[in-house]
């Protein structure tokens, strides 16, 4: 994982993969230091979104980092 981190990807899915495993694992050292790595290299994440249907009404949920 740490090499795979130091490859400077562009792409924030990466690091959100590994972020993800992270959290998984209850490393929380690791979280912080993934959370860190990403905002000293100005990404951004995009932001999840969804939505479902409950007796006619629709429902919407948003999330993010």
């Amino acid at each position: 994982m740490e090499r795979f981190l130091f490859l400077k990807l562009k792409n924030t899915s990466y690091y959100v993969l590994v972020l993800n495993i992270y959290v998984e694992l209850g490393s929380r050292g690791y979280v912080q230091r993934v959370m860190i790595l990403i905002k000293d290299r100005g990404m951004k994440k995009t932001l999840g979104y969804s939505w479902i249907e409950v007796d006619k009404r629709l429902h919407n949920f948003l999330i993010g980092y």
